[in-house]
């Protein structure tokens, strides 16, 4: 048997579907707890945005 037929062998496929499985789980409990942290830095951004176009509306007066 050649070392790519070896390879395709189910015995060496199924620990690795095994572990995909395990990973995509780990990934979406993370996923799910990082959606609120997103949401945090997405208002953040946001509120930073306006108080910069705030500033710069005030010194754009205060300048003219």
């Amino acid at each position: 048997m050649s070392f790519v037929a070896s390879l395709m062998t189910p015995q060496l496929a199924t620990p690795p579907a095994a572990q995909f499985g395990t990973d995509a789980g780990s990934y979406q409990a993370l996923s799910t707890r990082a959606t609120p942290v997103h949401d945090l830095l997405g208002e953040a951004i946001g509120v930073s945005a306006g108080s910069h176009a705030a500033t710069e509306t005030v010194n754009t007066v205060t300048v003219s």
